[in-house]
C-alpha cells in the first residue's frame, strides 16, 4: 500500500476514534484517550475501537495515528520501535530463559512509548508482569489504552527514565476482557529488580546528577544519556538478567563515555552480542541503529556481531 493510501486510512479510523473520544473543549486527542480508558466507559469505548479495527490488536493503530499527525520529535527524540524489532527482542530472550529452563516472570520496560517491546512479549507469554517507565504523557495515554485493551498484567509509572523521579503510577490489572487502571502514590513506589530490561531510549540526551559512575565508564560523572540508560537498565535485573538495548550504531565507537563503558562491559564479561539493524528501520531517521544485548549470567567470553544488512553471523 502507498504512503498516501496509508494515511488516508489513518486519516479515516483517527476521525472516527475522535467521535468515539467525544472529546472535550480543549482536550488533546492522547488528553481524552487517558480520560476514557481510564473512566467508567472504557468498555464500552474498547468495543467501539475494536470494531473500528475490525478486532486486529496486531497493529498499533493509535500508536500510528499519534506518530503521524500528533507527534512532536523534534523536541521529544520520540522514535517509537518497530514492531519486527519487539518481535525479534521478545522470541530471542524468551529463546534464551527457555536455554537455561527458567522463565521470564517480570519486565522492565525503560522509556516504554507505546508498549510495543512489552506487548510482543505478551503475546507469547501472557501470565508475564510488566514494569514500564515512560516521561511522555501522551505515549502514556496510548500505552494505558493499548495494555488495557489486551487484557494486560503492569505498573506504569509516569516519570524520569534517568533521575528515576516518579510523578504517577498507574496500576494496570486484568479483572474480566479488558484490564482496568487505579492510579496508586508514587511516594516511596519503587520498581522491583526483574528478569529482563528492554529499552529503545531517545538517544544523545544530556543529564548530570551527583552519582559516582566511575564503577560503569571510568570516570565520576558522565552526562552522556545513551551511557546512563544503559546502566540504569543493568541495574534493574537480576544476576541472571539480560538487557536488550537500541541505541545509535554510534554507541558502539563513539567516545563521551561510551568507551569507557563498553571497556566495563567487556571486563565484566557482560555484552553478549551486538545485532546491526536494516537502515530506516525508523520513520523519524535513517541513523542506523544496533540492539546491544547485555548478559549477566554470561559464561563464555564470546561477543557475536549479526549484521542483518549483510546478513552476516560472527564471534568476536
Amino acid at each position: 500500500m502507498k504512503e498516501t493510501e496509508i494515511k488516508m486510512n489513518l486519516t479515516l479510523l483517527r476521525d472516527d476514534i475522535v467521535k468515539s473520544l467525544n472529546i472535550k473543549g480543549g482536550e488533546t486527542f492522547t488528553q481524552a484517550l487517558l480520560r476514557v480508558v481510564s473512566g467508567e466507559s472504557s468498555e464500552i469505548f474498547f468495543e467501539q475501537y475494536l470494531e473500528l479495527i475490525n478486532h486486529d490488536t496486531e497493529a498499533d493503530y493509535l500508536k500510528d495515528i499519534y506518530e503521524t499527525f500528533y507527534s512532536n520529535r523534534e523536541e521529544l527524540n520520540q522514535d517509537y520501535t518497530p514492531q519486527s524489532i519487539s518481535r525479534l527482542i521478545s522470541k530471542y530472550a524468551l529463546h534464551i530463559f527457555s536455554n537455561r529452563n527458567k522463565k521470564i516472570n517480570t519486565v522492565f520496560d525503560l522509556c516504554c512509548g507505546s508498549g510495543s517491546l512489552s506487548i510482543e512479549f505478551w503475546k507469547l507469554q501472557k501470565d508475564t508482569v510488566f514494569y514500564m517507565l515512560e516521561l511522555d504523557m501522551d505515549s502514556i495515554a496510548i500505552l494505558l489504552s493499548n495494555l488495557c485493551l489486551r487484557g494486560m498484567n503492569a505498573d506504569v509509572i509516569h516519570g524520569n527514565g534517568l533521575s528515576f523521579e516518579f510523578y504517577k503510577v498507574y496500576q494496570v490489572r486484568n479483572d474480566g476482557k479488558y484490564s482496568t487502571i487505579t492510579e496508586i502514590s508514587p511516594e516511596d513506589y519503587k520498581i522491583p529488580i526483574c528478569d529482563v530490561a528492554i529499552s529503545n531510549p531517545p538517544f544523545n540526551v544530556s543529564y548530570k546528577d551527583n552519582r559516582d559512575y566511575s564503577k560503569y565508564c571510568g570516570y565520576k560523572q558522565t552526562s552522556s544519556g545513551n551511557v546512563l540508560f544503559a546502566i540504569r537498565c543493568l541495574e534493574q535485573v537480576n544476576e541472571d538478567g539480560i538487557v536488550f538495548y537500541i541505541n545509535s550504531s554510534g554507541f558502539r565507537f563513539h567516545d563521551y563515555g561510551t568507551d569507557k563503558f563498553r571497556q566495563y562491559c567487556i571486563e565484566k564479561n557482560i555484552l553478549k552480542g551486538v545485532i546491526k539493524l536494516p537502515q530506516k528501520m525508523f520513520i523519524h531517521t535513517s541513523l542506523p541503529f544496533e540492539i546491544f544485548i547485555f548478559d549477566k549470567r554470561k559464561r563464555n567470553s564470546d561477543i557475536y556481531w549479526v549484521d542483518n544488512e549483510k546478513k552476516n553471523f560472527t564471534k568476536m
